[in-house]
């Protein structure tokens, strides 16, 4: 995996995709797996990762959803020991009143969805080997984002993590402080400088 500094994703150094190799006959969809609930962002791809609870290296697709779960897929199988997900977290609890925030509650008229979790693409840092994914959660009425930080090869939270989001600023000396409850990370995470910036 390597990384882009102009953030557009593009890899100007590709030796394994090429005209001659991606074509009908041998380019195209592997399998499918199934989420919890849609994926509003990206899906991400790791190679070599070791995986403990398997014993053996894989490479990774990761997948994020408005369910608030983080997945971690086998890349080249979906058959035998890499039928299931190598590793699935949620972040919900409704036992403990921690759920997704249902659609009606943001008073938006977005056709398609019915709940807020993970909305942005995740970001990843194999410098530390974790994935960051900002999940929105209703808790016991209140509105949260929490930055998490998930080993890449376990989905265990890293860093005493999760980080609770709180911001505010100031217009004409006024300070206004963020709103969880209207506020949409729709935009990826970006990575810079070992630095997490959320839009």
């Amino acid at each position: 995996m390597k990384s882009f500094p102009n953030c557009t994703g593009q890899n100007i150094d590709e030796i394994i995709l090429t005209h001659a190799n991606v074509n009908p006959s041998q380019f195209g969809k592997l399998f499918i797996q199934s989420l919890d609930g849609q994926e509003a962002g990206q899906p991400l791809y790791v190679p070599n990762v070791f995986i403990p609870a398997a014993n053996s290296t894989h490479n990774v697709v990761y997948s994020a959803t408005m369910h608030d779960s983080v997945y971690a897929f086998d890349a080249e199988s979906n058959q035998g020991p890499d039928a299931s997900p190598l590793w699935q977290v949620n972040f919900l609890d409704p036992a403990n009143g921690i759920t997704t925030v249902p659609v009606a509650d943001e008073n938006c008229n977005v056709t398609g969805y019915t709940e807020f979790g993970i909305q942005g693409t995740p970001a990843i840092d194999l410098s530390r080997n974790a994935i960051y994914v900002l999940a929105m959660t209703k808790e016991n009425g209140n509105y949260v984002h929490k930055l998490h930080a998930l080993d890449l090869g376990t989905g265990a939270e890293l860093f005493d993590g999760p980080v609770t989001v709180t911001a505010s600023f100031f217009v004409n000396d006024a300070s206004y402080p963020f709103v969880d409850r209207y506020q949409q990370q729709r935009p990826g995470l970006l990575l810079q400088n070992g630095n997490i910036y959320i839009a």
